[in-house]
């Protein structure tokens, strides 16, 4: 339709024009929303379902370092435990020496179940396959869904970039609203599920099962660089749906509050509407930018920084993820006039000066030029 409506608009007059990419856009925007919706009620389920699998064998945890346990890649012995803090949750993490000789880490809800005496063995076994199938269903049922849904959002997203300098010139307020308010509910629900390490346990299982592979081939296979890059865990692919979401956001906001002098004006006041959701969108993600960098930044391999804008397809963590929406956002501050800059410089420059240190030499030639091009027009020296 798309392809079809472009051919057409030398022929439309002009209203028709804007009637066409009105409609088209409310389209794209109903399609997204949709999806997202479907993404969010699968992820509410899941969740649930997981919550319920593990108080089914809460009674069976291990408990003490020497427990003989079971688990799904045989008989092993718990050698120890920790706990592994995250924001608003904590995790118990158990290692098992396995009997043919590997080493687990795992959730404790999920390494295996106690091996009391050799009467239970049976009884344990059956356990065990119960749990197992139990899993595979949740897999089958919500995690593979999940994750074709999180894939077809994202492609929803990306497809948005080639209407965007139409919609932003052509389309009414309440059209813009509209893609907006669906671009950012998939902002908001990948945000979550981003962050939700019972969900991300149950991808990398997911993933490992479709890969066939032992123990020591699937975990090297899911991270590397000091353990922050897990490709089949659900950071992978909830942070590069929100990261494409905020793209998005920022590009069409972008559009609207810097428009371009060559093409015709909308009908609106955009710079007015487009402002304090501009500011607001680009301020949390390099704040989050750069406390993510802080934290994991000095764990991933510098070669991977040398590209900031390609790091996230190879990293599941925020920084790296992120790396190509902080240079949009710098290019798009670039692209400020003095008098929008000079508003903004209260807002900017904090967040500006603490991209300095940061790792990506992309990010900070952006900073410079920034610094070049705007805080040089404010200091009166001839850039």
């Amino acid at each position: 339709l798309s392809d079809t409506l472009f051919t057409l608009f030398p022929r439309l007059e002009k209203k028709d024009v804007k009637i066409w990419l009105g409609f088209l856009c409310e389209n794209l925007a109903e399609t997204l929303s949709h999806n997202v919706e479907l993404e969010s009620a699968l992820h509410s389920d899941v969740s649930r379902e997981l919550r319920m699998a593990n108080k089914v064998g809460a009674n069976k945890k291990p408990k003490d370092i020497g427990d003989l346990l079971d688990t799904p890649y045989g008989k092993g012995v718990l050698v120890g435990k920790r706990v592994d803090i995250y924001p608003g949750t904590s995790i118990e993490v158990t290692t098992i020496k396995l009997s043919f000789g590997a080493t687990f880490h795992g959730p404790i809800d999920s390494v295996g179940f106690l091996i009391e005496d050799a009467d239970a063995c049976d009884e344990l076994e059956s356990a065990v396959v119960g749990v197992e199938a139990r899993k595979r269903d949740i897999r089958k049922k919500y995690i593979s869904p999940l994750r074709v849904r999180c894939t077809s959002i994202y492609c929803v997203q990306q497809s948005l970039f080639q209407y965007l300098d139409l919609f932003s010139v052509q389309c009414s307020r309440d059209a813009i609203s509209m893609l907006l308010d669906a671009v950012e509910k998939s902002r908001s629900v990948s945000s979550k599920a981003s962050v939700d390490t019972l969900l991300s346990s149950h991808f990398e299982e997911a993933m490992r099962m479709e890969r066939g592979d032992v123990v020591e081939g699937a975990q090297a296979a899911f991270s590397s660089d000091s353990g922050v890059g897990h490709l089949g865990r659900c950071e992978m692919f909830f942070l590069t749906q929100e990261a494409s979401a905020n793209n998005v956001l920022i590009r069409v906001l972008s559009l609207l509050y810097c428009p371009s002098s060559d093409s015709e004006a909308n009908e609106w006041d955009t710079v007015t509407f487009s402002e304090p959701l501009l500011l607001d969108r680009m301020t949390d993600v390099l704040q989050k930018f750069i406390v993510s960098e802080r934290d994991d930044g000095h764990k991933i391999d510098p070669n991977v920084w040398r590209a900031a804008s390609e790091s996230g397809s190879k990293f599941a963590v925020h920084c790296t993820s992120f790396a190509a929406v902080v240079v949009n956002i710098l290019y798009t501050i670039v692209g400020f006039s003095d008098e929008q800059f000079d508003r903004q410089k209260g807002t900017l420059f904090p967040v500006l000066c603490s991209l300095i240190s940061i790792q990506s030499e992309q990010i900070r030639t952006l900073v410079a030029d920034v610094l070049n091009k705007k805080v040089s027009v404010l200091l009166g020296i001839s850039s």
